[in-house]
């Protein structure tokens, strides 16, 4: 789905995914290093979008996958909205891998990606 002012402009966010791997039989770990190889395979960007479970529960957290290009730090929202923070991959170890993504790169190979 193209990205709408749901997501922070500051992230050059092209397009929103929504995986839901809760019918495969990959573990979240294995299904994080999928796709953070398909991402950089193809310059996606992917970033997965998590709740701040500490301080502001407001704010949401901003992990890169695979050697996404840097992001800025603290991710700046319109108007009065909570800042974002951009964490390492190692916050995802007790995430699950279903959820939101946001596609920062080059969307070319987006519909070859979402066919897998």
């Amino acid at each position: 789905m193209p990205a709408s002012r749901t997501f922070p402009e500051a992230l050059d966010t092209s397009s929103t995914l929504s995986l839901d791997f809760s019918q495969t039989r990959l573990s979240d770990k294995d299904a994080f290093k999928e796709l953070a190889a398909l991402s950089d395979r193809w310059k996606l960007g992917l970033v997965k979008v998590l709740p701040e479970l500490s301080g502001d529960q407001n704010r949401q957290v901003f992990v890169p996958l695979g050697s996404s290009r840097n992001l800025p730090d603290p991710v700046r929202w319109y108007g009065d909205q909570a800042e974002g923070r951009v964490a390492h991959s190692g916050s995802l170890e007790q995430s699950f891998a279903t959820g939101t993504y946001l596609v920062t790169g080059d969307p070319t190979h987006l519909d070859e990606f979402q066919g897998r």
